[in-house]
């Protein structure tokens, strides 16, 4: 995996969480998170917000609640 694959990924998805891009590419969410702040930090992928809630626990995985979207 590699800066290059991880474009193409998010290139070719609509939009994608760490844990879709980390299941596609066979790893830890935690290997992939620097390549995301790369292409982030370099302005082609924005990070959005999920809108929808189940309710007031605060018991969701945060890295579900974000979602990843490449600028073209």
């Amino acid at each position: 995996m590699n800066l290059i694959q991880i474009k193409e990924y998010f290139k070719s998805v609509p939009m994608a969480t760490i844990i879709d891009a980390a299941t596609y590419f066979k790893t830890k969410p935690i290997d992939i998170q620097c390549y995301i702040e790369h292409w982030e930090y370099k302005g082609q992928l924005k990070k959005c917000m999920s809108k929808k809630q189940c309710g007031s626990c605060n018991l969701c995985n945060f890295n579900l609640s974000q979602y990843y979207k490449w600028q073209f």
